[in-house]
């Protein structure tokens, strides 16, 4: 009976509350808090990965690195951003 009527309470402060956030519903707040993963869910989603894909982790962090490091030099404008960019073109010499 206590635990239905501080329910009821805590429903009553939150409604006005979930009103000044805008468009959003009570039941969606709801949904959203429900749907939050933890930080014990967060480590064990984490360990799962780690299991699965530890063996490939080194590659494709290397990979990202590149591409990373890629893209900054890109932006710059300081370096060549295509490796066969320095590659001429000898073919049309030969023709009459």
């Amino acid at each position: 009976m206590a635990t239905t009527t501080a329910l009821i309470e805590v429903a009553q402060t939150v409604a006005p509350l979930a009103a000044d956030i805008g468009s959003a519903t009570v039941s969606q707040l709801h949904t959203l808090a429900f749907l939050t993963p933890g930080p014990a869910q967060v480590i064990i989603v984490g360990m799962v990965v780690l299991l699965l894909f530890g063996n490939r982790l080194p590659s494709v962090m290397r990979s990202l690195g590149e591409g990373i490091t890629e893209f900054k030099r890109g932006i710059k404008g300081g370096g060549e951003t295509d490796p066969n960019a320095n590659i001429e073109d000898h073919r049309d010499d030969d023709l009459p």
